[in-house]
């Protein structure tokens, strides 16, 4: 930070030119929205659904539905059969099946004849509508491809199987069905495409919409918040600049690295302004407190002093924020650990383009004078209550009546905020087991969405638009699925799936052997697998290998069932399929030689969303870790790292216990509000801790110190935190639906975080005494102090620092009086730099020189231990620098650290003892 502010043309240089090089990458930047980023890429059922899918075919359809009153006259039904025919020829499509290809089996002038309903176009409406019933009569062809009480139908397309591996090229086909459809659109009462291609085409439209809307209304609310609180324009833009190089860092960084833009790192640019803001509002108001404290000192001085004063915690708590984001790596998702390597990347850009970018700005167009204001600087009366006196201090009238209201309502309540919260956080405990995932592609849309409606609709009258197959494997090749037993296996199969109202159809060889068995018969309760392997054998031929090849391999030893659904919901999915699986198993008890295998790309995403807790259970436990950590390590307190985990682990507890409590899943953009609370909770918690740190070497009154702290934080933290709600709350204009739930949730973590640190963290303070680890490295002991003062004996280095730093220091001017004679007193001083004068006045009041003191050297041993009158007057000859220790004060500091407590007193005994030893040498 010092040296762009000491350097700031090139400062800009080099900003300039690590810009353009990062923006060399932003041309290769990609969207994706496949499917397949919701899945592990470990996962092992990805083998199988491969294997699957190449023998079997694609099981990416897209159903176009059809409605019209008219549906079946010559002139509809004409168009549609061109329809077809273009479709067939696009290069994204595998194959399209529907009533003018796929075979039905009727009776024709008492002959079984197959071969598709509508082989020949209709001349009269006559025509169309007995096509049409004899559609209906087939129980295959109802719900796949025909309403049975409805003119609709259904026309399903199969995209090519490589396409599966770029769902760009998914979104490609439904752009390219879309153009064929337009045209046809004022034809039918209704005319739509479902599939997995429109949910990528969705989203992408989706995507780009949100980038540009919430990027757009994150940056108002932000300008708007920190002008309100800072009244400064130039502070208000400030963060919109750090993020804006930080978001072209980010995107090409994500172009060099080939991570995609997905539904998640589409948030990137919002997330960055909003995360970023933070330490912007943190490194403004420290370079306004500066400028009130030392006005002399002008732009220089106060970047100066908000560089030294910041630039640790705004790292370290960068840094944790980051770690927050990389510890999602733990999970198996695709788009979870593109997301984790872009946001951590991006907030790491973020802290280094703001300490380069923020020093040179305030030091180039920064205010050079404190604004004044009637301010309120809390004392503390006789009674132990703060008080308020003016003066023109740094934090505004606003800042300060949060300070000090936060600290009264501790203080005087605080019993009743303890429980309050032990409460809200049982309560919140005690929601998450009813916590459900919803990983599903057409859940991240809006209720009232087209999409959905439309899927809603086509499930309503057709069947739902998901598919999975069931397989039937002989792996030892002994047995095949055209024999009477084997089929027959696969036939009671069928009616568990058909048993089971939350799926809606099927498609296998054993249904079309019952249809062909049924209208042979001619007996409607014919609909039943033939004992007879000859006679089955016979009905196949009845079948081309283009009708059965979706349903049986070519050596018949693997047999596939299509089922469709419209289970749109993680959990409810996983429910029924596991429900399925138990009944499958049951009805195939006396066939251990068939192996069975549930298989689909959806099957995969949900069980996907099972993974997702756990994982996000192990990233967060691993970002507490770190917190305990880095907290217990830089304050060099167990106890400390403890209590920082408090106001970190308080606001997650209630965003995921609320969205329990509200029914709402947990998806994989809810599931990143936790590192993000931890990342905005650790900011403010480390900032807070850090002051009060710095705070109590000023004063031995935990009160003053803890007004003091929340007087200087407040503004910072409201300011912040309301800045980062709005924005948040803004994420309700997305188009996602769960973009607009992570916005609340996100909105709600960061506001109870803000009241955590505001009304627990004063509480928390008065428990812990924080000695920063650079406080400790940075600090300069003069040698005489360390080996000269009996005060020290016996101390290493490490705890003498510690001491210095949990003592109050004073920094006093030449001829200031440090003791009089006769005064009572009960304050100790150490001697750290400079020179003090010892005077003992005579009966007439005459002083008498008696020795020099220098550092190292204690006075006023004696009234430490018991409040008595001074026997000498001691002042500094020079400006000098004492620690002030008063026994009350003295235990209350070192409380938390039992050693250096035992060896300060021990020194002290010993200090007596030889002092009174020499006194009784004397009278002798």
């Amino acid at each position: 930070m010092q040296f762009s502010a000491a350097h700031r043309k090139a400062t800009l240089f080099i900003l300039a030119v690590l810009t353009a090089l990062m923006a060399t990458g932003l041309p290769r930047v990609t969207f994706d929205t496949a499917i397949t980023l919701l899945i592990s890429d470990s996962s092992p059922d990805k083998q199988r659904y491969d294997e699957v899918t190449e023998i079997f075919g694609s099981d990416n359809t897209t159903v176009l539905y059809i409605e019209d009153a008219d549906l079946f006259t010559p002139e509809h039904i004409a168009r549609l059969r061109n329809l077809v025919d273009d479709i067939a020829v696009l290069d994204t499509v595998e194959r399209v099946d529907s009533l003018f290809s796929v075979s039905n089996v009727r009776d024709e002038n008492n002959a079984l004849e197959t071969g598709p309903t509508i082989a020949e176009l209709p001349k009269t409406v006559a025509e169309a509508e007995r096509q049409r019933d004899i559609a209906r009569d087939n129980p295959l062809l109802v719900g796949n491809y025909i309403s049975a009480d409805r003119p609709a139908m259904a026309i399903n397309v199969r995209v090519r199987v490589a396409d599966n591996t770029n769902e760009n090229v998914t979104a490609r086909s439904h752009e390219q069905i879309g153009e064929l459809l337009e045209p046809l659109k004022g034809d039918y009462d209704d005319l739509f495409q479902i599939g997995r291609a429109r949910i990528a085409y969705e989203m992408e439209n989706g995507m780009s919409r949100d980038m540009v809307v919430l990027g757009g209304l994150s940056v108002i609310a932000l300008m708007f918040s920190v002008l309100v609180f800072l009244r400064n324009p130039g502070f208000a833009l400030l963060p919109l600049i750090t993020s804006l190089v930080s978001v072209i860092w980010t995107f090409g960084f994500m172009g060099w690295m080939g991570i995609p833009v997905t539904l998640l790192t589409s948030m990137l640019p919002a997330l960055l302004l909003v995360i970023g803001s933070t330490e912007d509002v943190h490194l403004v108001s420290a370079y306004l407190e500066r400028l009130h404290e030392h006005p002399e000192g002008g732009r220089a001085g106060a970047v100066a002093a908000m560089a030294q004063r910041m630039s640790t915690p705004v790292l370290i708590t960068s840094g944790t924020t980051a770690v927050g984001f990389l510890a999602m790596l733990v999970s198996d998702t695709i788009i979870l650990r593109q997301f984790a390597i872009a946001s951590s990347a991006g907030i790491l850009f973020n802290i280094f383009v703001t300490a380069l970018l923020v020093p040179m700005l305030l030091r180039t167009f920064g205010p050079r004078r404190p604004v004044r204001t009637r301010e309120m600087t809390p004392r503390v009366d006789n009674g132990g209550d703060c008080q308020n006196e003016d003066s023109s201090t740094k934090t505004g009238l606003i800042g300060d009546w949060i300070g000090q209201t936060m600290v009264r309502i501790g203080r005087e309540r605080r019993r009743f905020m303890v429980t309050a919260f032990i409460a809200v956080a049982v309560a919140a405990v005690m929601n998450l087991p009813r916590l459900e995932v919803n990983n599903d592609p057409l859940g991240f849309f809006h209720d009232d969405a087209a999409i959905v409606e439309d899927t809603q609709k086509l499930h309503e009258t057709l069947s739902g638009a998901q598919t999975f197959f069931i397989t039937l494997d002989i792996p030892d090749g002994n047995g095949q699925f055209d024999s009477a037993e084997l089929l027959q296996a696969s036939a009671d199969v069928v009616d568990v799936v058909q048993g089971d109202d939350r799926f809606d159809a099927t498609m296998s060889l054993a249904q079309l052997i019952r249809l062909i068995n049924q209208k042979m018969s001619a007996d409607p309760d014919a609909f039943t697998v033939p004992d007879n392997d000859a006679l089955i054998q016979q009905f196949l031929l009845f079948f081309q290998r283009g009708d059965i090849e979706r349903y049986i391999n070519h050596d018949r030893t693997m047999a596939n069932i299509v089922v469709r659904h419209n289970l749109t919901e993680s959990t409810a999915a996983n429910r029924a399929i596991a429900d399925l699986q138990d009944k499958v198993d049951q009805v195939l008890a006396g066939h251990d030689d068939i192996d069975v295998d549930f298989v689909g790309l959806e099957l995969m995403v949900n069980q996907a969303a099972d993974d997702l807790i756990l994982s996000q259970f192990w990233a967060l436990l691993l970002v507490l870790v770190t917190v305990f950590g880095v907290m217990s390590l830089l304050f060099m307190s167990l106890r400390a790292g403890l209590l920082s985990l408090i106001p970190n682990l308080f606001p997650i507890l209630v965003a995921y216990g609320g969205l329990a409590l509200l029914e709402a899943p947990l998806t994989i953009s809810t599931a990143i509000v936790a590192a993000l609370a931890i990342g905005i909770a650790v900011d403010d918690t480390m900032h807070m801790l850090i002051r009060y740190s710095k705070e109590c070497r000023r004063t031995d009154n935990e009160d003053v110190a803890v007004a003091r702290t929340m007087q200087s934080q407040a503004m910072p933290v409201v300011s912040s935190t309301l800045a980062l709600g709005a924005a948040f709350a803004l994420f309700a204009f997305s188009e996602f639906s769960i973009i607009v739930t992570f916005g609340l949730m996100a909105a709600t973590a960061m506001v109870t975080a803000m009241l955590t640190d505001l009304l627990l963290m004063p509480m928390i303070l008065r428990h812990t005494r924080p000695v920063g680890l650079w406080q400790i490295l940075s600090l300069r002991v003069g040698e005489d102090v360390l080996y000269n003062s009996p005060l020290l004996q016996g101390m290493s280095r490490w705890q003498i620092k510690k001491l210095i730093l949990l003592s109050e220091l004073h920094e006093l001017p030449a001829g200031t009086q440090l003791i009089e004679q006769g005064a009572e007193g009960q304050e100790m001083y150490l001697l750290l730099e400079g020179r003090a004068e010892v005077y003992v006045s005579n009966q007439e009041g005459h002083p008498r020189f008696i020795s020099a003191i220098h550092p190292g050297a204690i006075v006023g041993e004696i009234a430490f231990v018991d409040r008595c009158a001074r026997t000498a007057t001691v002042g500094a000859a020079t400006d000098i620098t004492v620690l002030v220790f008063t026994q009350e004060s003295t235990q209350q500091r070192l409380r938390h650290y039992p050693h250096i407590s035992l060896k300060l007193f021990r020194n002290i005994s010993r200090v007596l003892g030889q002092r009174l030893a020499a006194t009784l040498n004397q009278i002798r």
